[in-house]
């Protein structure tokens, strides 16, 4: 495979994305690698600079070398489709988190998320400024971030969040956050109601909030949710 054959990546995700299997850094790695590209050590020996926001140093380092600005979701959508994408801009994200996220947002865990798919949304987390933690510990978790379709299957993690009130919600709701760079109220995107014990109610819960929220966010996405979504692990 040689979409990106000749190509140097040098990646800076400022901070975020961790080195762990299920981290944002070695999916990118393995993807550029698996097609033919080389990692670069620094911004000198690169093609492409895979950033993450605006602001960082790293940004105006690379737009005065003339290096080409990617995102880290054009890398993997590149990689999976095995072609270059289009880049009608940098689409890099404002800042390093969004403002003020973290004073609502404590910490988050995944539940019946796996894959591929498990690093981007680990990676959509970390931007919007909240905390991260595979495991889930109740002293620290305010939220458990699924899906619609896996809430409907019995999962540890979602009985524990029930018997302890915290929040269960899709991940449209950290779309959404991304793409209005703010903090959207969980309401309408909870896939357990107050006082829901069971999977089978979060079932319900989850029916209703994929009827309810299925298409408000292709009509105008941010970066970091028009593509990535539609990847799928190979």
């Amino acid at each position: 495979m040689s979409t990106f054959k000749g190509l140097q990546f040098y990646i800076d995700l400022d901070g975020v994305g961790s080195s762990n299997k299920d981290g944002m850094l070695p999916l990118l790695r393995r993807h550029i690698l698996a097609q033919g590209g080389t990692c670069a050590a620094s911004l000198q020996d690169c093609s492409h600079a895979v950033l993450r926001h605006k602001q960082q140093a790293a940004y105006t380092a690379a737009r005065e070398l003339g290096c080409i600005i990617a995102t880290a979701e054009w890398v993997l959508l590149s990689a999976v489709r095995q072609q270059l994408q289009p880049q009608e801009d940098d689409g890099l994200l404002p800042g390093p988190a969004i403002p003020g996220f973290a004073g609502h947002v404590r910490q988050v865990t995944l539940s019946a998320i796996t894959g591929m798919d498990r690093g981007i949304t680990r990676y959509k987390v970390e931007c919007s400024g909240a905390a991260y933690s595979a495991d889930m510990p109740l002293s620290t978790t305010s939220h458990v971030m699924t899906t619609s379709e896996a809430c409907r299957v019995p999962s540890k993690k979602i009985e524990t969040a029930a018997a302890h009130n915290l929040l269960v919600v899709s991940t449209e709701w950290l779309d959404r956050c991304l793409q209005e760079w703010q903090y959207i109220p969980e309401e309408q995107y909870r896939l357990l109601t107050a006082g829901s014990t069971t999977t089978a109610a979060a079932a319900a819960a989850a029916a209703a909030a994929a009827g309810g929220s299925g298409g408000r966010l292709s009509q105008q996405q941010h970066p970091l949710n028009s593509q990535m979504t539609q990847l799928t692990p190979q």
